[in-house]
């Protein structure tokens, strides 16, 4: 992690967006004194993403539940194996009714 000042981000932006992409550092910019409240965060998008995927995972109390009972067969061995096409089939079947 990267704390910069905003003078200092903004004159080498792409330098910082660059370092960002490429070595998926994350920069931290406060702003105006403001403390943490006010700062901005980038970060890659394929990181954003994930934070966002994950944060709808687990945004009721249904969905976590459903995965903590998947891990939990995933982690007993209680689990399918099935090949792709074998999975194709499946939602096919399903499709057609």
């Amino acid at each position: 992690m990267l704390v910069l000042l905003i003078f200092k981000f903004r004159n080498n932006i792409k330098h910082y967006v660059e370092l960002v992409t490429q070595s998926i550092e994350t920069i931290i910019v406060p702003r105006n004194n403001g403390g943490d409240e006010d700062a901005v965060v980038i970060i890659p998008l394929k990181d954003y993403n994930a934070l966002m995927e994950t944060n709808y995972l687990n945004a009721t109390r249904a969905n976590r539940k459903r995965l903590d009972e998947s891990i939990a067969q995933l982690e007993a061995g209680n689990v399918t194996t099935f090949t792709l096409d074998e999975l194709q089939a499946k939602v096919e079947s399903v499709h057609e009714h």
